[in-house]
């Protein structure tokens, strides 16, 4: 590991330096294959600094939305959020890749469940008593951008195998390997703090900022084939809409 010497008399204060380094770095290119900077003890040997000063570089760089900290992992470099402009509702996939952004999909549990209680009596008659539950996340270069849990009625979940579930959105499903044509959906969009299960599963802090996402689908019969509750880290994904203005 190369050891940078920093200048010690300089008026610029160390922590200040290695933030000014570690951006001079990602301005060459250094991290964009794999993205990771170093631990923090990595860096207090790199730059032969305390905790406390490299906790500050850390700090001003996580400000300036440069780099992100994952727990027992390490410091990584920070990609662009990703923005959905909601001109149509399809899955994360298809908007990442519109971005040439190539996302890997990773599935975490299928369960059949008992349908959720605290969905509106209307949706869990819909549902049934039984409902699938896939829960998914979603990767770009190992970084977690969201995770999904997506409710389905039995009868189409259980024609879905883990590999359809892994490379394919639900709507692609539902369209190509049932023949079911795609209505419409409603989204609800809202901020709201990470709890115990998106923590763990996304591997960040409880309580972090996220933009959470409630979608209802449905057939072009009105059929209700899909619940979905994602969420994402408030810093890797944005909505960008473009409304006519109007006075009343």
């Amino acid at each position: 590991m190369e050891v940078i010497a920093l200048n010690r008399n300089d008026h610029i204060s160390m922590y200040q330096q290695i933030a000014r380094t570690i951006k001079q770095e990602i301005d060459d290119g250094k991290y964009v294959k794999h993205g990771y900077i170093g631990t923090q003890k990595e860096l207090m040997s790199r730059f032969n600094v305390s905790i406390i000063t490299v906790k500050k570089a850390i700090e001003v760089l996580a400000k300036e939305n440069v780099v992100y900290s994952r727990q027992g992992k390490g410091i990584f470099l920070k990609k662009p959020a990703i923005s959905d402009n909601l001109n149509k509702l399809t899955g994360i996939t298809n908007v990442m890749q519109s971005l040439n952004i190539f996302p890997t999909v990773r599935v975490r549990n299928i369960l059949q469940i008992p349908t959720p209680n605290y969905f509106d009596k209307e949706i869990q008659n819909k549902l049934g008593e039984m409902c699938l539950l896939v829960e998914r996340l979603h990767l770009s270069d190992q970084q977690v951008i969201a995770f999904a849990k997506i409710y389905l009625p039995i009868e189409y979940g259980a024609k879905f195998t883990i590999d359809d579930f892994q490379n394919n959105t639900i709507y692609q499903l539902y369209q190509n390997k049932l023949g079911v044509k795609l209505g419409k959906g409603i989204q609800n969009i809202r901020a709201l703090p990470a709890n115990a299960c998106s923590s763990k599963a996304m591997d960040i802090e409880p309580g972090t900022p996220m933009l959470s996402v409630e979608r209802y689908s449905y057939d072009a019969e009105g059929n209700l084939i899909e619940v979905m509750e994602m969420v994402y880290e408030y810093t890797q994904y944005y909505f960008k809409v473009e409304l006519s203005l109007s006075a009343e």
